[in-house]
């Protein structure tokens, strides 16, 4: 609330204004005020008279609702302002998407109580937007109006395919110069007037689904256009998926709200690494999302199937040890009955993941059943997989041994070839298996992880468990800087990526360092907090660290 003189109230003042018996307190309905998106409740203390309120309601206007504050733009509105009063005609000029229509909305708001008649916003857009383009460029102004993001050179050639555009490349670039779509030649994006023009004139066009349609097609073909295998094995995938969040995100909705079943989880299929891979955000709320779907879709068992198997992948970074048992036990029964060998395989391995903690064996058997199944599919990356889980299981189960011969396997097998699923897995328990034993073979899977996780790290961030598993490595070899300056980098990205609070994974970098240096007594009083936590570690590997 917000008095006359300008000060300022909590929202809970008005209750105990009004209990205070010698204060008369008015309310004065609702009012938008400049620097606010929504109206709100406005009070008068005392019984005093006063000039009306010289809100944006005491005007005539048609300013666009803001739903953020302007920030840091104080000094560029008063210049502006003080523009707008000595000149009948201001213009801005700046290349597109570094605010101008922003500051000048906020100047109009600033200034409308001086004007009679008002202030008004008249978007120019529509007015010379179509005029000025050729017909190919019309046409792919429209068509990129279905990104809901972002998008690459790469993205505009693929999206365009068949629309006629000789060279779309060369036609984006003429959109770039007429600052209609903004972008660094890397990443572009469609600016937010001209996206909203380029929609409302989708509906003077004779088809006006089709521009969203060919968006969801052309993310559903890409997809598809991996092995089955790499659904469940490939980075390359994963980081496109990465990169391609929100396009995939608006192409879920879409088909949801269809009820196109069966689009829909081979979607998710896709996806089903990529959610593994996610911030704890990003994967608690897929799992919401196909919660939702699974009780009002009408699934078949298959795409039943898949959606619960990439609810328990996602399980992991939104640590949700329920969904990953439960998603992974349907996900099983239904692939067994209805999926591929490569369907079944990965279902298998996500369900040995909660099984390894009640029967190593069992979970060990699960692990080689996908094993046989997926090289009988000669899907060799995804056996890979299998392997390096059963390194991790069998040292859950006690046999070390075993756990480092396995290893040593797996290292000749994703030797040479680009960094995946298997490869990372591989550097991964490298480093849990030799982390107490041999902390400078496990300095060199760090180095060799990082190294080979560089692409996604570069593109989104790492989240916070990947910087942990470094720390505790590090902080095996005695290196306080080290695991210091990782610890801070995990404690980043998870303020970052997730609403967690870290524990009890941050406290394995202490423990690891604690045991190095000497200090037992601090290392197994913290190992103890660590096991005894109702929270699960965030990955398999801290675990088995």
């Amino acid at each position: 609330m917000v008095s006359r003189d300008g000060m300022n109230f909590s929202p809970t003042t008005p209750n105990a204004i009004w209990r205070s018996s010698a204060t008369r307190m008015a309310h004065l309905g609702e009012h938008r005020l400049k620097d606010l998106a929504a109206s709100e409740r406005i009070f008068q203390i005392g019984a005093e008279s006063f000039p009306p309120l010289r809100t944006l309601e005491a005007v005539r206007h048609n300013l666009p609702v803001e739903r953020t504050t302007l920030v840091g733009r104080d000094a560029d509105i008063a210049l502006v302002g003080g523009l707008v009063r000595d000149h009948r005609l201001v213009t801005l000029l700046g290349i597109g998407g570094t605010g101008k229509t922003r500051l000048a909305a906020a100047v109009a708001a600033d200034q409308a109580n001086q004007y009679t008649d008002g202030v008004w916003f008249v978007d120019l857009v529509p007015a010379g937007t179509c005029e000025m383009l050729g017909p190919e460029e019309q046409t792919l102004l429209l068509q990129l109006a279905a990104f809901p993001s972002e998008f690459s050179v790469d993205d505009v050639d693929a999206i365009s395919a068949g629309l006629g555009i000789s060279v779309p490349t060369r036609t984006l670039a003429g959109l770039v110069d007429r600052s209609l779509v903004a972008g660094d030649g890397q990443r572009h994006r469609l600016l937010e007037t001209v996206k909203l023009f380029a929609r409302q004139a989708w509906l003077r066009t004779p088809d006006p689904d089709a521009y969203l349609d060919r968006h969801t097609t052309w993310i559903l073909d890409h997809l598809n256009s991996y092995e089955p295998q790499d659904w469940y094995s490939s980075f390359e995938l994963l980081t496109w998926a990465r990169r391609h969040y929100e396009d995939h995100r608006a192409v879920e909705d879409r088909l949801s709200q269809a009820g196109h079943t069966g689009e829909l989880a081979a979607l998710f299929r896709a996806l089903t690494l990529n959610y593994n891979y996610e911030s704890g955000v990003r994967s608690a709320a897929v799992i919401e999302r196909i919660d939702r779907h699974l009780t009002k879709l009408d699934l078949s068992d298959y795409e039943r199937g898949h959606l619960n198997a990439t609810a328990s992948a996602a399980g992991l970074p939104a640590r949700r040890p329920d969904w990953i048992g439960r998603g992974s036990a349907v996900a099983l029964t239904c692939l067994r009955s209805h999926g591929t060998p490569e369907e079944l395989a990965n279902a298998l391995v996500i369900a040995s993941w909660m099984t390894v903690f009640k029967d190593a064996n069992e979970a060990i058997a699960m692990l080689e059943e996908a094993y046989d199944i997926a090289e009988g599919a000669h899907a060799h990356a995804l056996a890979d997989v299998a392997t390096g889980y059963l390194v991790a299981h069998n040292l859950v189960a006690g046999r070390t041994d075993k756990s480092r011969l396995i290893l040593d396997e797996l290292g000749i097998r994703v030797e040479g070839r680009s960094f995946d699923y298997a490869a990372n897995l591989f550097e991964i328990f490298r480093m849990a298996v030799y982390v107490v034993a041999e902390p400078r073979i496990a300095r060199e899977a760090t180095t060799a992880l990082m190294i080979g996780m560089a692409p996604i790290i570069d593109d989104s961030g790492a989240g916070w468990g990947f910087p942990i598993l470094c720390s505790v490595t590090i902080g095996s070899s005695g290196d306080i800087d080290g695991t210091r300056l990782a610890v801070s980098e995990a404690e980043l990205g998870m303020r970052r990526d997730s609403n967690d609070n870290g524990l009890p994974d941050l406290l394995l970098p202490a423990a690891a360092l604690a045991w190095r240096l000497g200090h037992t007594d601090n290392a197994r009083r913290w190992l103890t907090a660590i096991r005894g936590s109702a929270t699960p570690t965030l990955t398999i590997g801290l675990t088995m660290m």
